[in-house]
């Protein structure tokens, strides 16, 4: 999940999971931060519908 959310930084990746929770509702709700190998921290909430797409809703620079 946190590959996902961050997709868009070429020249970076993720180091590690700090925290993680998720809520079932009509889908998963996921809300992670991570750390990048370059020491920079982020905080993502993704979605998956019912159907399996997954969806960025939200990423922050933490």
């Amino acid at each position: 999940m946190a590959k996902f959310a961050a997709r868009d930084f070429q020249h970076d990746s993720v180091l590690k999971v700090t925290e993680a929770k998720l809520q079932n509702i009509l889908g998963t709700c996921y809300m992670l931060a991570f750390q990048m190998s370059s020491g920079a921290k982020w905080q993502a909430e993704l979605y998956r519908d019912p159907y399996g797409k997954l969806t960025l809703l939200e990423l922050l620079q933490h």
